[in-house]
């Protein structure tokens, strides 16, 4: 658009300025009254030099303006552009600071500092502080603290409250204004319970034996005071287990040593003579070794601390306790039993198997008389019978005579 108008103001001034470019050529063309400048005096140079006709100059003065005029026109349309482009830079130019200050006026407004802090209802002691640093616009999530206090009143004007998440745990949310400045929550402490969990320890981290864990309970806020027992086997130097219950749970571990003490080994023979110095060997309470004693030459292990023993019994388990351990070894040489009488040696003959094969005998129907041992045996059978039967007799008849029959 802007070129048209450019184009229309150009086309209205153009006569202008060719009638001012024909009058200045007018002005500046050389007339008949132009002084000529001249050779030096000679005869065939006494003419005078021939003027520039007006009228040839004046009829090339329109091609000279047309050809001006249209390079005017070039020239004047390329600083219309660039004066745009100039005007549009230095607009854009004008603008950027306006843009830059209203990014630093809103980075300097999108940070909200404040600090909220939390009081005891009765005490008026300071619970804690939480400082909060938060773009304005967005909402703020406060935790609240958790040892025994519940939330009694927030200011109106904070625009803060007390909600519940998923757990059923409360905190404080509320928006970040520009208006938000530093308040106080005022909190009651309430009488829960806690308890405090006293574990007993070797320096390794070890369960002590036969030592279970001691529960100490009581409200919030209470202090408890413990002295932890002698334990055999172990030695505590610490003190007094000294704290204030929570409403979490309190692990204590209480240290305890474990004491050293010694194993002396005597070798004796059966005699009861020492067979070598005594062997000594330290350790801790509790731990558990296998023991090999010495050996000699020609002489067999017989008992340990007065009980049989022998080498198949061997290696001997050892626990180290909480007092000092002695053990006497009894060696003897092996016992030889008197060997047996001599015998010479025999040879009994094996007895041959013969083949047992069954009698066959012929079949007889007649009856065989008895033979001489057959015929004698029955005659003393007849006899026995006989007898029997006499002593029968005479007993019944002395019944009857008795009574009188």
């Amino acid at each position: 658009m802007k070129k048209k108008v450019y184009v229309a103001l150009l086309s209205l001034c153009c006569p202008i300025m060719l009638n001012t470019q024909q009058v200045f050529a007018e002005e500046t063309t050389p007339t008949g009254d132009t002084v000529v400048f001249e050779e030096p005096s000679t005869e065939s140079s006494s003419e005078e030099l021939p003027t520039v006709p007006t009228p040839e100059a004046s009829e090339e003065v329109p091609e000279a303006t047309e050809e001006t005029t249209e390079a005017t026109e070039e020239a004047v349309t390329e600083e219309t552009d660039t004066s745009e482009e100039t005007a549009e830079s230095t607009e854009a130019v004008e603008e950027a600071p306006e843009a830059s200050e209203e990014v630093s006026k809103m980075s300097a407004r999108a940070l909200v500092s404040f600090t909220v802090t939390f009081v005891d209802e009765t005490t008026n002691a300071v619970i804690s502080t939480v400082p909060i640093n938060q773009e304005e616009g967005t909402t703020a999530v406060i935790a609240l603290p958790t040892n025994g206090y519940f939330v009694v009143d927030t200011p109106v004007d904070s625009g803060f409250f007390v909600e519940l998440d998923a757990d059923l745990n409360p905190y404080l949310v509320g928006p970040v204004t520009a208006a938000t400045t530093n308040f106080t929550v005022t909190m009651r402490a309430f009488n829960a319970s806690g308890d405090a969990q006293i574990n007993f320890v070797d320096e390794a981290g070890n369960p002590v034996a036969g030592a279970p864990s001691v529960m100490l309970g009581g409200e919030v806020g209470d202090t408890y005071s413990y002295d932890p027992p002698v334990i055999p086997g172990y030695t505590y130097s610490g003190g007094t287990v000294t704290g204030t219950l929570t409403d979490t749970l309190q692990v204590i571990d209480v240290v305890y040593t474990r004491i050293e003490t010694t194993l002396t080994v005597t070798y004796l023979d059966e005699a009861g003579n020492q067979l070598i110095a005594d062997e000594t060997y330290t350790g801790k309470f509790g731990e558990v070794y296998e023991f090999t004693p010495a050996s000699f030459s020609g002489l067999n292990l017989i008992s340990m601390n007065g009980a049989p023993f022998s080498e198949a019994d061997l290696p001997i388990t050892v626990t180290m306790g909480e007092t000092d351990q002695h053990m006497v070894l009894v060696y003897a040489e092996p016992v030889i039993s008197d060997p047996l009488p001599y015998q010479p040696s025999q040879v009994q003959p094996v007895t041959p198997i013969v083949d047992v094969k069954p009698e066959i005998k012929p079949i007889n129907d007649k009856k065989s008389l008895p033979e001489t041992g057959e015929k004698e045996n029955m005659v003393a059978a007849a006899a026995g019978m006989i007898l029997v039967a006499q002593a029968a007799y005479v007993l019944k008849k002395r019944k009857e005579n008795e009574f009188g029959l």
